[in-house]
């Protein structure tokens, strides 16, 4: 297993790790987060930490939020675990799922901080350089892991693939070559024109 590989399953099981708890608490117990923070719940408090950032997560859940993270905890973390099953088994088709799943996780997280810049950040509780570092600063792994796991298997696409390519252009000009050489030869035989005439025998 490479190094490649380690990391990618370390981030899948620090994506994992994050979903089956903060998130899926989230999901499950988002209506009463204020009262069981209040109540010194763990997870509850974590979130409360984050509410400053954006109240989708505590005060007000949002329903993107519960949207982005409804479809994070049980459909993209299933997928996750197939993914982690074809890399320790070598699977091939390893990389075009990790392509999907690394592409959409990225995409979620640009489109939680576009729809925060078009609000204008609307569900800040407050402003300031400490909520906006915490703001970006929570979402980051996110971005950056994801980003890279979509990059890294579409390089090793494009490695994969690039020889079949070459060799599909290799054979393309052999083919277009001889298409040209024979629609050469094809108005000489109609002329009648093989070369050399061989000298009539005269006397």
């Amino acid at each position: 297993m490479t190094r490649r590989d380690v990391a990618t399953l370390g981030l899948l099981g620090f994506f994992f790790a994050v979903a089956v708890t903060i998130e899926l608490y989230f999901v499950v117990a988002h209506a009463h987060l204020v009262a069981a923070a209040a109540a010194r719940h763990p997870l509850a408090q974590l979130l409360a930490i984050y509410g400053p950032a954006d109240r989708g997560y505590f005060a007000a859940p949002s329903a993107l939020a519960l949207a982005l993270e409804g479809l994070n905890v049980f459909v993209t973390q299933p997928l996750a675990l197939v993914l982690a099953y074809a890399i320790v088994r070598r699977r091939s088709w390893r990389w075009p799922l990790q392509l999907a799943v690394g592409s959409y996780l990225a995409y979620s997280v640009v489109l939680y901080f576009l729809v925060a810049a078009v609000s204008r950040f609307a569900d800040m509780s407050a402003r300031g350089p400490g909520v906006f570092a915490l703001f970006f600063g929570a979402n980051l792994p996110w971005l950056a892991g994801a980003g890279w796991m979509a990059w890294s298997a579409a390089s090793e696409i494009d490695r994969r693939l690039a020889p079949a390519f070459v060799e599909r252009d290799r054979i393309a000009a052999v083919v277009e070559d001889v298409g040209e050489e024979a629609a050469e030869v094809e108005p000489r035989r109609e002329r009648g024109d093989y070369g050399q005439r061989p000298e009539p025998l005269t006397p």
